[in-house]
């Protein structure tokens, strides 16, 4: 029996002039957004962002239902172009037959 995973998603921003004290105000928002709809019996969790400041990108990645994901991501004012479903490889690769450690 496989036992059932929340879907991931990315909310990509292209955001010019975006730093880090920007990414913590927006990480404050979505946390509080995704909080909030959780409480309110939504299936979604905020699990934080990755900004690549050289491209002026950033990434807020989520796990739920994609329209609570795109709910919280409006509510929090996430300047996205699109939202993704996204899926993360093993992070201990060394035990299916993967080197990584």
């Amino acid at each position: 029996m496989h036992e059932k995973h929340a879907a991931g998603f990315i909310a990509e921003c292209f955001w010019p002039g975006v730093n880090e004290h920007d990414l913590r105000l927006l990480d404050e928002r979505a946390a509080a957004s995704a909080a909030a709809l959780s409480h309110a019996g939504a299936d979604v969790r905020y699990l934080g962002s990755i900004l690549m400041p050289t491209d002026e990108v950033v990434l807020c990645r989520f796990e739920g239902d994609p329209d609570a994901v795109r709910n919280v991501a409006e509510q929090a004012q996430i300047p996205f172009e699109r939202i993704l479903e996204a899926t993360e490889s093993p992070r201990d690769l060394d035990r299916q037959g993967g080197n990584l450690q």
